[in-house]
């Protein structure tokens, strides 16, 4: 249920998908890395063969900025993703899931900053902890409760109904299995057989933006009906309709009697498709007189 009190549908992701998806983003995220080590290491190569540098130093220089470029990419890959992506990162779009607002709001920004510096805490921080403690001489004690630390975090979306963990919790987002906006499938598969094949030459490409913004959910429920009927005075009442729409909107192509269920049709699966995206960002409309509710910054 969003603010507004929009009912949406959705579905959560399962826990083998969400860590199939942290799987190939942590594959990605370490060619990143390497790539960045590569690079830092071929500048070393570049400066040793042309400025007279000990050779200590370049190699302490190298392995600090090599650290730094490391710990900027895992710090801003996720983050990046999924403010640019709307919620998804490379593995979360290729297995079809997204991160999303628990409350039916638009993912903002802070939220996915707050969720993903929770990453670092539940997951990051330990692993680099276990992977320098034989080094630093760390008691075994403090190894082993690291390593429960990794397994709470780790197994938390097992134990709550809503499959969160703890970043999730403080962001108030949970990982939905993404929604496809539904196009019309010409005007719903019992009357796809009865679609004039005209319509190919009034593709909804035709309409702009403001033309789409007027009508809402009950017009376009209303024109469905208008599509579905099959009376004496059907066609008529398609015409009829069709130019009422077509001057509303300021459609200004001419509207011959047989272009106008073609134009019907086009505009259907044009506004259908608006008022869908829309909802999927906490928008709706549900009348022409209404204004578009806002949910907040993205």
């Amino acid at each position: 249920m969003t603010p507004e009190g929009v009912p949406l549908t959705i579905r959560l992701a399962d826990r083998g998908t969400r860590f199939g998806a942290l799987l190939i983003d942590l594959i990605v995220l370490g060619f990143l890395v390497s790539l960045a080590w590569i690079l830092s290491f071929l500048g070393l190569w570049f400066f040793n063969a042309n400025f007279n540098i000990d050779d200590k130093l370049a190699l302490g220089i190298t392995f600090s900025i090599s650290l730094v470029l490391s710990f900027l990419i895992r710090s801003f890959y996720f983050c990046w993703f999924e403010i640019r992506w709307r919620g998804s990162t490379p593995g979360k779009r290729m297995l079809g899931i997204r991160v999303a607002d628990r409350h039916g709001g638009r993912l903002t920004a802070e939220a996915v900053i707050a969720r993903n510096i929770m990453r670092e805490v539940e997951l990051f921080l330990p692993i680099t902890f276990l992977t320098t403690a034989p080094s630093d001489n760390v008691e075994a004690w403090q190894t082993i409760v690291t390593a429960v630390w990794i397994g709470i975090f780790v197994f938390m979306p097992f134990f709550n109904r809503d499959r969160l963990r703890v970043g999730d919790l403080v962001s108030g987002t949970w990982v939905i299995i993404a929604p496809r906006p539904r196009l019309l499938q010409d005007i719903g598969e019992a009357m796809s057989s009865r679609l004039s094949p005209a319509k190919q030459t009034l593709p909804h490409s035709s309409f702009t933006p403001a033309q789409l913004s007027i009508y809402g959910v009950y017009e376009l429920q209303t024109l469905e009906t208008v599509l579905r009927a099959t009376g004496k005075s059907a066609d008529a009442t398609r015409r009829d309709v069709a130019r009422r729409i077509a001057r509303k909107i300021d459609f200004t192509k001419p509207l011959p009697d047989a272009a106008c269920q073609p134009f019907l049709e086009a505009f259907y699966v044009a506004q259908r498709a608006r008022l869908e995206a829309d909802l999927l960002m906490g928008r709706r409309k549900e009348k022409k007189e209404a204004e578009d509710d806002e949910t907040g910054s993205a």
